[in-house]
């Protein structure tokens, strides 16, 4: 079908044309009539193959940028019914722009009815803690990976989870006799280990960042086309996403926790990014006048034959003995608080969460 088929959307050559996801799968393509008709030829080819049938009733057909008299004529060819934004897809919300708290609500409201079916008055603190640290804290978690909670959401369902634990039940209020900052601390600082909502929202979207950093994937290239300059710097202007919103939210905290191993250096800016010192070049000499004129430098343009080779005027902003070795194939993006580089949400959390000082005798109790 190649060819065939005409991309619905380009960026920097990349169009993506499905997506898999578990048992589903997501197809894209322009709304023209040809294209159309290759896609119900493909997917008539598919069940002679397969011997399987194309349900069409429990399909879903999404169409825009075309009049409402074209979008009847799509559904009518595919015999599908037409669905639009905002939709939900296995518990998440599928919306255009930034996440509003009617989107998220029901996971609130949710944590309430598994609430309602427990007898917290019946349990003790210790037992309740366990529901929380292990139940009500992880309902949340796929959501929680996707796009930014907005703030009315995430102090609702501490809210919960605090009048739960402290009471038994989830809409009587106790009250407060210690900071919930000061709960939401590990143990060995006087805390009881459990998770801030915020600070698991930012660890996991970007645990979300790092798989499309790291990802070779269509769709990962994709979303780094759309959101990223020519020069691998994020883009400042606005643009409807219900990722991106999130993303925005916790780069600079990303950006300050990853460094980079040089390879060919194609991927690392000279001056902005983390290569060769704890802060990128810019920062250290902020108002050099050597930096606007060669602003889009890269590191590969320092290196010759797997080797460094350049020009004595870089001399001034580090010396020879400085350099890193230059390792094979491509750069690697490391995570700074991690002895192996690799990035885990818990080590996110530990780095974003408010530390206060350890107890020496937290393991008596």
């Amino acid at each position: 079908m190649e060819n065939k088929i005409q991309p619905m959307v380009i960026r920097n050559g990349i169009h993506p044309t499905h997506l898999m996801f578990a048992d589903d799968i997501f197809l894209f393509c322009n709304g023209g009539k040809k294209s159309i008709e290759n896609i119900k030829s493909l997917l008539i080819e598919y069940q002679v193959a397969s011997g399987q049938v194309f349900n069409a009733t429990e399909k879903k057909c999404f169409v825009d940028g075309a009049s409402d008299t074209r979008k009847r004529q799509i559904a009518d060819y595919f015999q599908m019914d037409i669905s639009s934004f905002p939709d939900k897809y296995l518990g998440v919300f599928l919306a255009q722009g930034k996440m509003k708290y009617i989107h998220i609500w029901h996971l609130v409201d949710y944590m309430h009815l598994r609430l309602a079916s427990w007898s917290g008055n019946l349990l003790n603190f210790q037992a309740r803690l366990i529901l929380v640290n292990h139940v009500l804290s992880s309902i949340s978690i796929y959501n929680l990976s996707i796009y930014k909670w907005p703030r009315k959401v995430l102090e609702a369902s501490e809210k919960v989870i605090r009048n739960y634990l402290c009471t038994g039940n989830a809409e009587e209020r106790k009250c407060v006799t210690l900071k919930w900052d000061n709960v939401c601390t590990s143990k060995e600082e006087g805390g009881l280990g459990i998770r801030k909502f915020e600070d698991m929202n930012k660890a996991l979207l970007m645990k979300l960042l790092w798989k499309i950093l790291h990802c070779q994937d269509e769709w990962a290239n994709f979303f780094l086309a759309k959101y990223m300059d020519k020069n691998g710097k994020c883009i400042t202007f606005y643009r409807k996403s219900s990722i991106w919103n999130g993303i925005k939210w916790f780069l600079p905290e990303f950006i300050d926790n990853t460094r980079w191993i040089v390879g060919n250096g194609l991927k690392i800016s000279l001056w902005n990014d983390r290569w060769i010192f704890d802060e990128p070049i810019c920062k250290l000499f902020p108002n050099h006048p050597y930096i606007p004129l060669h602003l889009h430098l890269k590191v590969k343009d320092l290196i010759v034959d797997n080797q460094w080779c350049f020009h004595e005027d870089f001399l001034q902003f580090f010396n020879i003995d400085q350099l890193p070795a230059l390792k094979e194939g491509e750069d690697l993006l490391i995570w700074s608080n991690s002895h192996s580089g690799v990035f885990t949400v818990s080590d996110a959390v530990n780095k974003i969460r408010i530390h206060h000082p350890k107890l020496h005798w937290y393991k008596k109790i």
